[in-house]
């Protein structure tokens, strides 16, 4: 649940995406650690989430 929580910040915060790189390599959760994955840039749902730009 905290994974999904900070992954929500990670288009805003640069801390986010460092928290969710040291938990994807690091947690000793493989569930942790995919669901990290999922919210880094390249991941599926940062790619889903990420901001449109403004034309």
């Amino acid at each position: 649940m905290a994974v999904e929580l900070i992954g929500k910040f990670a288009h805003t915060d640069a801390r986010t995406i460092a928290a969710l790189q040291t938990c994807h390599a690091q947690d000793t959760s493989p569930a942790v650690r995919k669901k990290a994955g999922w919210y880094l840039p390249g991941g599926t749902i940062y790619e889903r989430t990420t901001p449109r730009s403004l034309r």
